[in-house]
């Protein structure tokens, strides 16, 4: 049923009026992108050092390409179908773009492929220019609004930037990757979107496949292990501050999930992956969203009166979650590190200075953008600055 629905939107597709490719690429010719959210991602000195950092250790790490040996079967006359110009994306190879803000829709483009995670639709794009993400969202407005907070914490996420399917650029996008890929999943599953994501491409491991020894070796008793795990801390934070349970189990009864964090190749740098903000409404849950607070209070006094050496329950939890996803256990010291990376946010809000102006800013430019962002009523900036409170509260000097 599935394949003969991308069938059908790709001959909907071929068989459409579309625009001459001309056209759309002189459209494209006078469209300046002028994207405040992006400008608040690139004004961050220290994540453009850390982006900077990664991109050439990727860039030096990745494998060369080999020269293929000629076929040695004899050549046969055989007619060029979409199959035979089925991509593959080398996830070992692929390094990431260096200006996602300026990519040539219509020079060098290698291929496009699905990830077959993800139900609205994760397309890796390879260029000579290097790889990025294309990505559909129902909750876009929640991941936009989340890496911001992101940045703001210290915690690495990918750099991305909203793309308006109607305007020239998104015009211009579609159908190059539409014609880049025959199966027709770049149309069924983003083209009756109004934006997509466009993030950087990160070569590294998600958590979910990380195993013992990998782990010993990005979490483990070495000066590096000890930054990652207070980094993980970092992201801890920022998931209190959000809400979202959809990670580590820190305050919330669940399983957690490995899939959203992810350590960068080769260094295992902490990078939050898909991180949402997950707000509680006050007016049609009040008695939920006063319990969220008292839990995050709790859990703040708990570190508090637990000092720099005391291991507070919420984090053991952790640390035993850590274990079972990847059968390494990163002991009681580890937990501490866990600690104090939450410590170095939750006790440090003066420093870090988030303002309920700035956060309501930040709603005010994706409330910009025409059609409306999908799950707007996510990037709540009442109830992050409630949560932000708590923190204040409880820690009145940092």
């Amino acid at each position: 049923m599935k394949k003969r629905l991308m069938q059908q939107a790709a001959e909907a597709a071929a068989a459409s009026q579309r625009a001459p490719l001309e056209t759309l690429i002189e459209q494209f010719k006078d469209f300046q992108l002028h994207d405040k959210l992006w400008s608040l991602q690139t004004s961050d000195k220290e994540d453009d050092e850390l982006s900077h950092l990664l991109r050439q250790r990727l860039e030096a790490s990745a494998p060369k390409e080999t020269a293929k040996a000629a076929s040695s079967e004899p050549g046969r006359f055989k007619w060029e179908t979409s199959l035979d110009r089925k991509f593959t994306f080398d996830f070992a190879r692929a390094v990431p773009h260096s200006h996602i803000d300026r990519i040539a829709w219509t020079q060098g483009m290698k291929g496009v492929e699905r990830s077959e995670a993800g139900a609205e639709g994760v397309f890796f794009v390879d260029t000579n220019d290097g790889a990025f993400v294309v990505k559909g969202s129902r909750s876009l407005a929640s991941e936009a609004y989340a890496s911001l907070l992101a940045a703001r914490l210290g915690v690495y996420s990918p750099r991305w930037r909203i793309v308006t399917v109607g305007n020239p650029e998104g015009r211009l996008m579609m159908r190059v990757l539409s014609d880049l890929d025959p199966s027709g999943r770049v149309e069924f599953n983003l083209g009756s979107l109004a934006h997509v994501l466009i993030k950087s491409y990160l070569v590294g491991s998600t958590l979910s496949k990380v195993d013992a020894t990998k782990a010993s070796r990005i979490l483990g008793s070495s000066q590096a292990g000890h930054d990652h795990l207070i980094s993980l801390g970092r992201m801890l934070a920022l998931d209190v501050l959000c809400n979202n349970g959809d990670r580590l189990p820190l305050i919330w009864d669940n399983r957690g999930n490995p899939g959203n964090i992810m350590f960068a190749f080769e260094g295992g740098e902490v990078v939050s992956v898909d991180g949402q903000v997950c707000p509680i409404d006050i007016e049609t849950a009040p008695d939920q969203y006063d319990a969220y607070l008292d839990k995050i209070r709790l859990l703040l006094k708990d570190l508090k009166k637990a000092g720099a050496n005391g291991e507070v329950a919420a984090f053991t939890r952790v640390r035993e979650k850590l274990q079972e996803f990847t059968h390494f256990d990163i002991g009681t010291e580890g937990t501490l590190l866990l600690q104090q990376g939450f410590l170095e946010v939750a006790a440090n809000t003066q420093k870090i200075n988030i303002t309920h102006i700035e956060l309501r800013m930040w709603r005010e430019m994706l409330d910009e953008y025409s059609p409306a962002i999908v799950g707007l009523n996510s990037a709540s900036p009442d109830f992050v600055w409630a949560v932000w409170s708590v923190f204040q509260e409880v820690f009145p000097c940092g």
